[in-house]
């Protein structure tokens, strides 16, 4: 739904239930999400040109860092497999 949002965004200022420019999107009709990626979204969908399957670039670029962030945990938490 964050793809659908971020169009939404993009072409209107609001979210799809008419909320101009939200903090949170209601989520489940109960909780709530969060838009940082729906934002994050909005140049690759207003690209000319744009590709198919754009929409996942912004969760990649955020998630690279994250991922990055791990491996020096992994290595001082010790063996994968262990105690022998």
């Amino acid at each position: 739904m964050a793809a659908v949002d971020a169009k939404a965004l993009a072409d209107y200022g609001t979210d799809r239930y008419g909320m101009r420019y939200p903090v949170h999107f209601t989520a489940w009709r109960t909780s709530q999400m969060s838009v940082l990626l729906s934002y994050c979204m909005i140049p690759f969908l207003l690209a000319p040109g744009i590709l198919h399957g754009i929409h996942g670039l912004p969760m990649l670029v955020i998630r690279l860092p994250g991922t990055a962030g791990t491996v020096p945990l992994r290595q001082t938490a010790g063996p994968a497999n262990g105690p022998a």
